[in-house]
């Protein structure tokens, strides 16, 4: 097993770090200002996000923007997978 600095087993059952607000945040901001050129430079892959309905909702952006679709609330609503826990309450609360 992997030792850590101090000589301690790493261990994998920790939390990652997280910001649930600042994944809501980014994902808000791509609705409100059409920035997801800009974040996907940064962020390039869905997994970076902590939240499973986050992940999902920055996927099926990232699929509508390669196929050169709009990415709005309204067609974004149409594409989500509702299983996931996200609806048009969810995507309000990101652009409120």
């Amino acid at each position: 097993m992997a030792k850590s600095q101090n000589d301690q087993p790493l261990t994998i059952d920790r939390v990652p770090p997280q910001d649930l607000v600042a994944e809501q945040c980014v994902l808000g901001c791509i609705l409100i200002n059409n920035t997801l050129d800009k974040v996907r430079a940064i962020l390039p892959d869905p997994d970076m996000f902590y939240s499973e309905a986050n992940r999902h909702i920055y996927g099926v952006m990232l699929k509508m923007a390669d196929e050169q679709l709009t990415v709005d609330t309204v067609l974004l609503d149409g594409r989500l997978d509702k299983e996931k826990g996200v609806g048009k309450a969810y995507l309000a609360e990101l652009i409120a």
